[in-house]
């Protein structure tokens, strides 16, 4: 957040509180009021954002037109690893 602060990047910023939460804001959020997602976590989030985004009846529309990043923060973070993102401040 803090890199972030100064920007003209308008920021929404949604922690989750339990398990599947991610999933749920994904198939629910209404995405014409963003240009984008980043997610700051680990495989499990990545996991639960994009099954989420997938229930979404507009799904090839999402895949298609919404920008997406990960910013790896989890704990062993293989799949950031595997597309060699070793560091987020790389």
């Amino acid at each position: 957040k803090e890199k972030l602060e100064g920007t003209s990047i308008i920021l929404s910023i949604v922690e989750t509180t339990h398990a599947n939460h991610a999933f749920e804001i994904a198939k629910s959020v209404e995405l014409g009021q963003y240009q984008g997602w980043v997610a700051i976590g680990g495989d499990g989030l990545l996991f639960e954002i994009i099954n989420g985004l997938k229930a979404r009846s507009d799904w090839s529309t999402v895949a298609a037109s919404m920008p997406f990043a990960v910013l790896p923060a989890g704990t062993d973070n293989a799949l950031a690893t595997s597309l060699g993102i070793w560091d987020v401040m790389d």
